[in-house]
């Protein structure tokens, strides 16, 4: 028999692969990151209901002191005007911003509000 070529040779030879190393991070890294992760999106969902909590009581009572498009605004001295105005001083801050825009925004002359009044009176 002919001697094998060193073609044949490296394919008879057994591949011998390196040995596992296990995982890429250390067990106390992840568990610590989860943990973390898992804080935050907890505060940040806590976080961002309360926002939106606070955001619709300042938007119904600054609809209460300046009016909607289908009511008048209320008398302060009324028990609603009353319970608006608490509200909004409760949150004093973001309250000046929302009466701020609620001044500015001039609903009937302002082109860009036409479809969303077109469609209130389409909907009463």
């Amino acid at each position: 028999m002919s001697e094998p070529s060193p073609v044949e040779e490296e394919q008879q030879a057994p591949v011998l692969r390196e040995a596992e190393v296990g995982t890429l991070l250390p067990r106390w890294f992840t568990t610590t990151f989860y943990v973390v992760f898992a804080v935050f999106s907890v505060y940040s969902i806590i976080h961002i209901t309360r926002s939106l909590t606070i955001q619709r009581a300042l938007t119904e009572a600054v609809d209460v002191v300046n009016g909607a498009v289908d009511r008048p605004a209320a008398d302060l001295d009324s028990p609603e005007g009353q319970k608006a105005l608490a509200v909004l001083k409760r949150h004093s801050s973001r309250a000046l911003l929302y009466l701020n825009q609620a001044l500015l925004q001039d609903e009937e002359n302002d082109p860009r509000m036409a479809r969303a009044m077109a469609l209130r009176k389409a909907a009463d």
